[in-house]
């Protein structure tokens, strides 16, 4: 599993805040330790936190096996001690045990007195270790969970619940209910438990929070001792995929036994713009959470169209990204669209010039205050310290947010206004009364006018994509000029990449500050791109400030600064770069992997051998670079909002005309994989090894190209024939996918797979096996039909 963002170890650090210390301390066996001295009262808490729940079950996912688990190992037979005796140890010391399992998590914990914290450290130690799982105890609990399903799935609200989750997450792990699904529950053994609770539960995998009136020193030496013989083992990593971004939008609606209708609006943030997450948690709690927010007295006291609106924001370091939720229960679902689209175009309104520094600072203030404030017992202590540990690897997650918050400016607040709140990259889902469907859907949107795609040749090389929507008063704009990626040699290898990314830090009319300004406060941006086929500038702003937008891209086209000093500074941004990846798997692997298949040297490179050719690029490098590949013989502009079609063709032609109309001098040189039915192997010190399966494949122009999709997803979606063979029938495989690269030059496919060591040899037999069954056996028409299905669904 990745741990992004933020990983921090920490070895013995003594950290004393007045009258609190907290001692924190990594074991020998991988075991983190936090003893923290709490004064409220005499209470102590003892949490032991597995980094195991509802999402690492694997290929039993779904089934809520880590729940299951967790009924067994709190109080049930040990080793050392019956289960009787668990529940006389806590009568006689008057202690409270229990325990709770999360989607990322499971917990256990003990609450007991000063005098009694040995027995209670005791207790947890030999549940993390020494759980039999009595045929009896499995039996008896199997029928509990059994019943708490039947009983958390009958009200309409569960099932809104449970329905929301499953289609909002539907390629994410937390699509499926931490206590499990029925039909899949049921279908748990014994040996299930016990093969879960030897892989999951191991102490490098764990989390010791002990809190309350005691000594932390004495503490911290107990904890090591009671996990003395406790050894560090393998722990396999677990396939976490994040929810993709929605591309456009994405609905689902369904009818519930409820009287009002409810709307869920998602977004999902991806790792690259987690800060995002803090901007967007001050603008909801100045526009939407408040009770004197703008949001909240338009849609709750003036229009009384809502009984709650609320927004929420944030991070989830299991899976890298982040989310962006907006909730809200509607009085009539005739009126339900009219809110959403009420709410996009209210929004749009706070996208440049609404926010000041006082705002922020007094909702940041607040947010302090809340923290400050609170009042945690010894368990509350526990919960805090553990979940912030288990999720960003420190014992205190508030001083990571206070510290982002407090940066915020007013531009950063436009930014995340602009890119988020508007109906792009949102699913919706709509829980509505019974028989009240056709209300939603006999919604009038008449007053938006949303004109089909065109496609319109205006001559001499210049296409326009366009699309007019009257919504909002924004603007998104796609510039694509003919590349290629394969232009490049050995000798200059990355230095086009290089140069684009100096592209708009100053220009002859704009300096880079000047440039920098003006995108920050109007929260806008233009990335450029280089692919396969094409070099793309794209960006989205207001209308009002597209006429200023296109001086500064053009002048940048034209007349590019390229200062030493910028070219410079992104010189060490690379070598910073190169030193954080030189230990990453990832990339040995993928270097490895180009050596061994590709015939030239330039296609051979390594990452650092690339960043090595970068560190000695000159200034004259990155101006021929730029005088040989920015130029446009031919040009395709996209072009979708408030602008109709005459003033988009008089944007497009404005831009392509600041082009130099000449094509590009260069020659395009193919890689080609060097096929010969060889296999390669690499030895590095990781746990985890790669197997790829690489083959020549099909260009997008080929007419067998659309066979190749269909075979794509036969493989991986559709007959899902590789997870069947490799995780289906055999415990395999971490991950095993079968991809399509391909242009309209060139294309490569194969087989990517992610497996231990020990299972290697008997996987790449496998892997190769499903290939000649594809190549030699005829495939049945109920799975063409569904490989086809899937492929269009995709």
């Amino acid at each position: 599993m990745k741990k992004a963002f933020m990983f921090t170890v920490f070895l013995g650090l003594v950290i004393v805040l007045g009258a609190t210390e907290m001692l924190t301390k990594t074991l020998s066996n991988g075991m983190q330790v936090v003893v923290k001295k709490n004064t409220s009262n005499e209470a102590v808490a003892i949490y032991c936190f597995v980094k195991t729940g509802s999402l690492h079950e694997g290929k039993l996912l779904g089934s809520g096996l880590s729940h299951y688990v967790e009924h067994v190992v709190s109080s049930g037979t040990t080793t050392k001690r019956t289960e009787k005796e668990f529940m006389e140890i806590a009568s006689r010391t008057g202690a409270v045990a229990n325990a709770g399992t999360t989607y990322g998590s499971t917990s256990y914990n003990f609450l007991t007195n000063r005098e009694n914290f040995s027995t209670g450290l005791q207790v947890i130690a030999e549940q993390m270790q020494f759980c039999v799982f009595d045929s009896t105890e499995v039996a008896r609990e199997q029928q509990v969970i059994a019943k708490e399903i039947v009983r958390g799935f009958t009200s309409p609200f569960s099932k809104i619940n449970l329905k929301y989750w499953e289609t909002a997450y539907s390629q994410s792990n937390y699509r499926y209910p931490i206590i499990g699904l029925s039909d899949l529950f049921l279908r748990l053994q014994r040996q299930d438990l016990i093969d879960y609770y030897n892989r999951r539960y191991v102490p490098n995998n764990m989390v010791l929070v002990v809190a309350g009136n005691i000594d932390v020193d004495a503490a911290l030496e107990e904890v090591e001792k009671a996990f003395s013989g406790f050894d560090r083992r393998p722990l396999e990593p677990i396939l976490m995929p994040a929810q993709p971004v929605v591309l456009g939008t994405s609905e689902y609606l369904e009818e519930f036994e409820v009287l009002m209708p409810r709307v869920f609006i998602n977004q999902t943030i991806p790792a690259p713009d987690l800060k995002d997450v803090y901007a967007l948690n001050v603008v909801g709690d100045i526009l939407i959470n408040n009770d004197t927010a703008p949001m909240q007295k338009l849609f709750y006291e003036e229009q009384q169209l809502v009984n709650y609106f609320v927004s929420f924001t944030g991070v989830d370091m299991e899976i890298n990204s982040g989310v962006l939720r907006i909730w809200l229960e509607a009085k009539d679902t005739s009126r339900v669209n009219d809110i959403v689209d009420t709410f996009y175009r209210e929004m749009s309104k706070y996208q440049k010039g609404y926010f000041t520094q006082k705002q922020i600072d007094a909702a940041v203030h607040k947010f302090e205050a809340e923290i400050l404030l609170k009042s945690r017992g010894a368990s509350e202590e526990c919960i805090y310290i553990g979940d912030s540990m288990v999720h960003y690897g420190v014992p205190d997650r508030d001083k990571i947010r206070m510290t982002y918050l407090k940066s915020l400016k007013p531009a950063d607040l436009n930014r995340v206004v602009q890119k988020y709140y508007n109906p792009l990259n949102k699913f919706t889902f709509y829980a509505l009364p019974q028989g009240q469907t056709a209300m939603l859907k006999s919604d009038s949107k008449a007053s938006v006018a949303a004109d089909a795609m065109t496609k319109t040749d205006l001559g001499k090389g210049l296409v326009l994509l366009h699309k007019q929507s009257t919504q909002y008063p924004i603007v998104n704009v796609t510039l694509s000029i003919p590349f290629s990626l394969y232009y490049g040699t050995e000798f200059d290898n990355g230095f086009t990449t290089f140069m684009l990314e100096l592209l708009m830090k100053g220009s002859k009319k704009y300096s880079k500050d000047q440039i920098t300004d003006w995108f920050e406060e109007r929260s806008t941006q233009v990335n450029i791109r280089e692919g396969s086929d094409a070099i793309t500038f794209d960006f989205k702003c207001l209308v009002s400030d597209l006429d200023q937008m296109q001086k500064i891209l053009i002048d940048a086209i034209q007349n590019p600064l390229f200062s030493d000093k910028d070219i410079d500074l992104l010189k060490t941004v690379y070598a910073s770069y190169i030193k954080r990846i030189s230990s990453d798997p990832g990339t040995i692997h993928n270097d490895y992997r180009k050596l061994s298949v590709y015939n030239s040297k330039r296609d051979q490179m390594s990452t650092s051998g690339k960043m090595a050719l970068i560190q000695n690029i000159t200034r004259k490098d990155v101006v021929d670079a730029f005088n040989k590949y920015i130029r446009a013989e031919s040009m395709m502009v996209a072009i979708v909002g408030d602008l109709d079609q005459l003033q988009a063709a008089e944007v497009s032609s404005k831009f392509y005309n600041a082009f130099k109309r000449q094509g590009i001098d260069g020659t395009i040189s193919l890689p080609q994989l060097a096929i010969k039915g060889k296999t390669y192997r690499q030895e590095y010190n990781f746990e985890a090894a790669n197997i790829d399966i690489m083959m020549q494949g099909l260009t997008t122009t080929d007419p067998d190209y659309n066979t190749m999709l269909v075979i794509e997803a036969l493989l991986n979606f559709g007959g899902k024939r590789l997870h069947e063979a490799t995780r289906g029938k055999r415990d395999l495989v971490y991950a095993s996918w079968f991809y399509n690269a391909a242009n309209r030059r060139n294309g490569f496919c194969g087989i990517s797979s992610q497996t231990s060591l020990e299972k290697m040899d008997k996987l790449q037999i496998v892997l190769e096996a499903e290939l000649d069954r594809l190549i030699n056996e005829p495939v049945s028409q109920k799975e063409l039909t569904e490989a086809i299905a899937a492929q269009i669904k995709v």
